[in-house]
């Protein structure tokens, strides 16, 4: 120790990684499990290694090898939240030195310091530092197996050695690791024939040959997980990657900050200037270290839009350090002053872009799932009599969390009910004054504003990334002085007595909604298929990203033979941007009287929307046509979310 800290570049160094350990060790022991953790655990359970392949890696979208290690490490560690997480925590610390080693080796110690500086602090590679899943593990490997390929290259003449050795054994790893992670060690290794003399070509050569073979056990699991599609696909939660993918991706990992990618960009432009004009640097091995993050990049892109989505920001994390090499390359080194003043520089814009404007802690500490639970047993506690508890969130994680409190909570779930006419009969309910409800992000859009119907008044409401939980109560049994605003200033009503602008129907066949009132309705008669819509330019809507626009109307006849659907269209020009419809038989059940009301909504975060020549346009159509009265058309602007996806978009 005492020879490190003589060397005083070795100082920085030991800075960094305490300040990286300190960030990812912040409260360890309460960090929570993401639900991509939570499924890896839920497919631990079997009794056999070959149970555990079987139906625990085949069915999934990666290798074998985080699976198999978690399996073990439970065994002989426990499955804690720490436990688990402890030894990704150390890889992604690990990672870190072994980028100060490369940066250190090819470049300078001013390189070193930034490259270092930056992996430590991000939101991308600290978030990813925390999770116990194939990323920071193969970013961990990744950089050990480029470690031991640039000494076998450049810093060993013999043409077997332990750099050799530990180059097989880092890149089987990285294999068995993700899929992604043995693409970038195949880059690497055809790289390597750039610059590996002839000498000892046939060492290198032998090096492939025996990294494929030790690969060889793992290619039925390979073959099956592609005959399955992986995780894109028509039934995949992620779709075709927009065409501004890699900007995005690039603002993300630089924490969406102006600032810091403003410093970045001007380092970046003034180091190469430099470079250039005066023809200095390594540009062969700087335009290796771009391939190596351009290329994985690009086979993921291409693959997604022409044969399966699988393109997430999370792949791009093995590679992410090379590319923060290519970005700082050519920085010159600089005298101890002016690397404290880097320091002094970055550091500051790091620390709060990630912990105070990306809210890193508060929101990755704060799940949803664990929260959605908590606020419930509160809830449940405080209210006592005559509520309700509705849980729309995976009901084996909600299960895991109710597991460990003590509470006697019966909560109902969401996918356990039939239908959403069945969900209304429930919440009709007489006694029920209040209900809870604790959503994740994929839940039904429509269901806190059927809630909100019956319940008109808001006690309470939290907004989490990937969740949100309400508490819904009805006027006269909430608590005086409580009341959350659920809608903007916009609504639309049509209540058929008068005129009303961005509304088209012929009022000819508003009538009476029945013989003893003045009030008006409108009718479909029978062989009408259209007769109601609404129209307007998007962009004069005020709203922020996150929102939803809530569509209701009664229906007052009804037969089992009509098919009546609410239809919303987002267009510009001929191009359809979201076609979506509700059927309205789905909100008919038999403890309502004839007339009922149907429910609509429009989640705009899911929705990629231009920002000029959009146009949203609602109406009711009649396929049954049917003679069918409607009446109270109403469109509503609900607040969303703010940090719904706040872990991996701009929080605004």
């Amino acid at each position: 120790m005492k020879s490190i800290v003589k060397n005083k570049e070795n100082l920085y160094l030991i800075f960094i990684l305490i300040l990286a350990s300190a960030l990812r060790f912040y409260d360890a022991f309460n960090i929570p499990f993401t639900h991509d953790e939570f499924s890896a655990l839920f497919r631990l359970n079997f009794e056999s290694f070959s149970e555990l392949i079987e139906k625990g890696v085949k069915i999934d979208a990666h290798p074998a090898g985080v699976q198999v290690f978690i399996y073990y490490w439970i065994k002989l560690f426990g499955a804690s939240s720490f436990s688990v997480k402890f030894p990704f925590i150390l890889m992604g610390i690990a990672s870190i030195y072994f980028l100060w080693l490369l940066a250190q080796k090819w470049f300078n110690t001013t390189v070193a310091i930034i490259v270092t500086l930056l992996l430590s602090t991000l939101e991308f590679p600290l978030m990813h530092g925390q999770i116990a899943r194939p990323y920071v593990s193969g970013m961990f490997l990744s950089l050990w197996m480029v470690y031991h390929w640039q000494a076998y290259l450049f810093d060993s003449k013999s043409k077997w050695n332990k750099h050799w050795i530990l180059y097989v054994l880092l890149s089987s790893l990285a294999a068995y690791n993700h899929h992604f992670s043995l693409l970038f060690a195949a880059i690497v290794g055809v790289s390597g024939m750039l610059f590996i003399d002839k000498n000892r070509l046939i060492a290198y050569v032998a090096a492939g040959l025996l990294i494929f073979a030790l690969y060889i056990p793992h290619l039925p699991i390979f073959f099956y997980q592609l005959s399955i599609g992986g995780i894109g696909g028509s039934e995949g939660w992620l779709g075709v990657p927009e065409s501004d993918f890699l900007w995005q991706f690039i603002r993300y990992a630089f924490n969406f900050s102006w600032p810091l990618l403003t410093l970045v960009l001007i380092v970046f432009i003034l180091s190469y200037y430099q470079a250039l004009k005066n023809k200095e640097g390594e540009f062969k091995l700087v335009s290796i270290l771009f391939a190596w993050f351009i290329l994985p990049f690009l086979i993921a892109y291409y693959y997604s839009i022409y044969l399966n989505p699988i393109i997430q920001y999370s792949l791009l994390l093995f590679t992410f350090p090379f590319l923060l090499l290519f970005l700082f390359a050519f920085v010159k080194d600089v005298s101890d002053k002016y690397r404290v003043l880097l320091i002094l520089l970055f550091l500051p814009i790091l620390s709060f872009t990630t912990i105070y404007e990306r809210q890193y802690y508060h929101l990755f500490y704060h799940s949803s799932y664990k929260e959605i639970v908590d606020e419930s047993i509160m809830f449940q506690d405080d209210k006592k009599e005559n509520v309700l508890s509705v849980f729309d969130s995976p009901r084996k994680i909600s299960d895991h969390y109710l597991d460990n409190n003590i509470s006697d909570i019966a909560p109902v779930y969401v996918n356990d009910i039939e239908d959403r006419s069945s969900f209304i009969g429930l919440i009709n309910n007489e006694e029920i004054w209040s209900v809870s409800y604790g959503m994740d992000a994929q839940a039904d859009a429509v269901i806190p504003f059927i809630l909100y119907d019956h319940f008109p008044v808001v006690e309470k409401r939290i907004d989490y990334n990937q969740g949100n939980f309400y508490i819904f109560s009805k006027e006269g049994h909430a608590e005086i002085g409580r009341g959350e605003k659920m809608y903007r200033n916009v609504l639309f009503h049509n209540n058929f007595e008068v005129e009303v602008d961005y509304w088209k129907y012929d009022s000819d066949k508003c009538i009476p909604c029945d013989s003893l009132s003045e009030e008006k309705c409108y009718e479909f008669k029978k062989g009408q298929e259209w007769g109601v819509s609404f129209e307007i330019p998007f962009d004069s809507l005020v709203y922020e990203k996150n929102d939803l626009i809530d569509i209701s109307f009664d229906v007052l006849s009804y037969q089992e033979k009509d098919e009546l659907l609410i239809v919303t269209e987002l267009y510009s020009g001929e191009e359809d941007i979201d076609w979506r419809s509700t059927r309205c038989s789905d909100f008919k059940t038999d403890t309502l009287r004839k007339a009922f009301r149907v429910y609509h909504s429009i989640k705009l975060s899911d929705i990629v929307i231009p920002k000029k020549g959009v146009y949203l346009k609602v109406y009711a159509w009649n396929k049954g046509k049917t003679q069918i009265k409607i009446d109270d058309f109403s469109i509503k602007l609900r607040i969303g979310n703010p940090v719904l996806y706040g872990l991996l978009d701009k929080i605004e």
